[in-house]
């Protein structure tokens, strides 16, 4: 599973269909078990481990459970007296799909749309090419180069991700679109830390930018991660950072070359 894509849908249905406090506590609680082990498709979970976590008493486990069980959130199995075995539903692809298919929906719909245009366009031609093509033409141009322009002008997320590496914080410069597609791109990495590890202050939310903006999401995440191994807080993961970026990584891709190598040479 991608850790951030799930956040990110977690919270979308959130805002459509709001869960308890305790259904959200326990909800994180099995992600980040997942997590640890690294995405099993089932794991066993004891309700002692799981009241710790998340605060719950072991009837509220129970009713959060289910709650999260019919919203289509998890799968669960009671064992009797052993831990239940919990399996969490990947709403990140299974969004992904419908997503998808929504876009070949309407690509068909536009094929078939376009396969009777010649016809008509050419049946059409004579009666546009007098009088009333050259008064409209003026006010049809005008129209259509400005519904073009922002288009034209927005960086797709590849080009915008680059810009915000390569470019001074001081001297970024973004269209409205741009930070809203920045914003959404970051908004995991938050979701992570307030629910994994502290309080999102302004300074640790301003701190989180400068990092993505230096390194990328994915060096984050994983400093995050093993910040919330051992239960730090934010100055723990500015020091992961700091190290790594010392030691040359600069993207994931260093990162993981960096850990291949150390355990190559045995360290």
């Amino acid at each position: 599973m991608d850790l951030f894509k799930l956040l990110r849908e977690f919270y979308v249905r959130q805002s459509v269909n709001p869960l308890s406090t305790g259904q959200i506590a326990l909800w994180h609680g099995l992600v980040h078990q997942s997590n640890q082990l690294g995405w099993p498709s089932e794991f066993n979970m004891p309700n002692r481990t799981l009241e710790m976590l998340t605060g719950l008493s072991r009837q509220g486990i129970v009713k959060a459970r289910n709650a999260l069980k019919q919203s289509g959130l998890i799968d669960f199995q009671t064992n009797g007296v052993k831990a239940t075995t919990y399996r969490l539903v990947d709403i990140a692809s299974t969004s992904d799909s419908r997503q998808q298919s929504r876009q070949d929906s309407v690509q068909s719909e536009t094929s078939m749309a376009n396969s009777g245009q010649p016809s008509r366009q050419h049946s059409r031609q004579p009666s546009l090419q007098g009088s009333r093509q050259h008064s409209r033409q003026p006010s049809s141009t005008y129209t259509k180069q400005d519904k073009t322009k922002p288009d034209e002008t927005k960086r797709d997320l590849k080009a915008l991700l680059l810009y915000m590496h390569t470019t001074p914080a001081n001297e970024v410069d973004l269209t409205e679109a741009e930070r809203g597609e920045w914003n959404t791109h970051l908004q995991p990495a938050l979701d992570y830390y307030a629910a994994n590890i502290g309080t999102l202050t302004v300074s640790v939310k301003a701190n989180i930018d400068s990092w993505v903006r230096q390194l990328d999401r994915d060096c984050v995440a994983k400093a995050m991660q093993i910040t919330a191994a051992h239960g730090k807080e934010w100055a723990y993961t500015d020091a992961i950072l700091k190290n790594w970026l010392a030691d040359g990584v600069r993207s994931y891709a260093d990162l993981t070359a960096q850990q291949v190598g150390l355990s190559a040479n045995g360290d």
